[in-house]
């Protein structure tokens, strides 16, 4: 198993193992037995790989999430996010395990055996992982130096620091690059499970690269997580052949002080984004903010999009909606829906149905359309939706961006 979830590097894997603090890991080990015996007993229980069994997530979250200190809040914020669907993924990922050792015997006792082989495979596991997102986090506050620096142009790579080193970057040793190469965005000490290599800043020129043979990172550990805010990507094994949900699962039971965003206006104007709805936000919503302080809203939170309806939180989101989709937005307590409607003949046609289909799961509705409709349309409009939605709030921005109010 070694090889499979470390790409085969498994004297690197090794490494790591025994340089890590193991009293560290003990508040966080899984017992097994409990976890085997659901197993066993419900091998065809499909909630143990659809959903996330929180006795097994909840350790390998925790512990992840304490490698992460003394950084800013909100970088910090996202690696843990991005710390979580990791182990997420690994907790599907050994509840597959462990459901394929059922299903290949009837035999408890050997089954037991098996299970406990493998959870204590995975808890060990955990140690390189611990290991390698702490020095991750150490390559992001080095980055945040090597950026405050002017002296000193270049970036030296140093040898290993190991008593016995894993030799795969022995080639960079002591060469020396530009702090701008791109050759940093995806190779940095570290990039390998148990890498011990170091780097420093110096104004030494840069050697040549004609010589150097390029070493891929390990699966999973691409990308200077400066730049791409991840202490794991998706290549990491573990996310191969689980549901694609999971790993948003586990976002979605993190706490609000870390699962939600600081984001600030160009007037000065704060509100937050869920880290889950960054990309709805950045491709649709974003431009609905100025909106939403115009009409007076002051608390203002954006919202995940909630695909998997049989996740535990969805409630704690979305609270009495919670059976009639995800709204936008949560803006001083009301949800509130977005919609933005086309130009055309059947401009009033859609407005209406975007109106009716939006608030079924909030109580207020922002719909901007970008044709042009008369004042009595706008009265009808009004009119049509409250007959059908009682007891909602409309605003309606023209196509001058001017917002109109129902009530």
């Amino acid at each position: 198993m070694d090889g499979d979830y470390f790409g085969g590097a498994i004297k690197s894997l090794q490494l790591a193992l025994h340089d890590f603090p193991r009293h560290l890991l003990f508040p966080y080990q899984l017992s097994w037995v409990d976890i085997a015996e659901d197993v066993f007993n419900n091998p065809e229980n499909k909630d143990l790989v659809n959903e996330l069994p929180l006795e097994v997530f909840k350790p390998y979250n925790n512990l992840f999430h304490s490698a992460i200190e003394g950084l800013d809040e909100e970088r910090a914020k996202l690696l843990k996010n991005n710390a979580t669907m990791f182990a997420a993924a690994k907790t599907a990922k050994l509840m597959q395990n462990l459901i394929a050792i059922r299903r290949g015997t009837t035999d408890k006792d050997a089954f037991m055996q098996l299970a406990r082989r493998t959870i204590n495979t995975f808890n060990r596991y955990s140690a390189a992982e611990y290991n390698t997102m702490v020095h991750r986090t150490r390559i992001v506050k080095q980055w945040e130096q090597f950026e405050a620096e002017t002296m000193y142009p270049n970036i030296e790579w140093l040898p290993s620091r190991a008593a016995t080193p894993d030799e795969v970057h022995r080639g960079y040793w002591n060469h020396v690059w530009a702090k701008t190469d791109p050759f940093w965005l995806n190779n940095f000490p570290g990039c390998r499970w148990g890498c011990k290599c170091s780097w420093r800043t110096t104004d030494a020129p840069p050697t040549g690269k004609g010589q150097l043979k390029p070493v891929p990172p390990s699966p999973g550990l691409e990308g200077n997580p400066y730049f791409t805010n991840e202490m794991i990507s998706r290549n990491h094994p573990y996310y191969y052949g689980i549901p694609k949900h999971i790993p948003k699962l586990g976002v979605l039971h993190n706490p609000d002080e870390v699962v939600y965003l600081d984001y600030i206006t160009d007037d000065n104007k704060s509100f937050q984004v869920h880290f889950l709805a960054r990309d709805e936000f950045d491709r649709a919503n974003s431009k609905f903010v100025p909106y939403l302080f115009n009409a007076g809203f002051k608390d203002i939170r954006f919202l995940p999009a909630i695909e998997h309806k049989k996740n535990p939180t969805i409630k704690r989101y979305f609270g009495n909606y919670a059976g009639h989709g995800c709204a936008d937005v949560l803006a001083d307590g009301n949800y509130v829906e977005l919609k933005e409607v086309g130009a055309g003949k059947k401009l009033l046609r859609n407005m209406k149905d975007n109106a009716l289909e939006g608030l079924l799961k909030a109580d207020i509705l922002f719909i901007r359309i970008k044709g042009k409709i008369t004042a009595q349309e706008t009265k009808d409009f009004f009119k049509y939706v409250h007959q059908r939605r009682k007891n909602k709030k409309i605003f309606l921005i023209n196509k001058y961006n001017e917002i109109i109010p129902s009530l």
